[in-house]
């Protein structure tokens, strides 16, 4: 469990997620990037708006209706 926590907590995720996206995001895709914790999804939307995208954050602490979130 303590690995699986590093590896989905590796601090090159954001970054790496940036790249990955911005080479193979195309119009119309919908990608989901799994994130550890509120520190790790700040770091990946803030990484992938750096890269010209458009992320919508979705997390259990969110209110309201869950598919308006993810229609967004």
């Amino acid at each position: 469990m303590k690995r699986a926590r590093v590896a989905k907590k590796a601090l090159a995720k954001p970054g790496l997620a940036a790249s990955v996206l911005r080479d193979r995001f195309r119009e119309g895709d919908r990608w989901l990037v799994y994130c550890e914790d509120q520190d790790q999804l700040s770091a990946v939307t803030a990484e992938l708006r750096a890269a010209g995208l458009a992320p919508n954050q979705y997390h259990a602490d969110m209110t309201g209706d869950p598919r308006a979130h993810l229609s967004g």
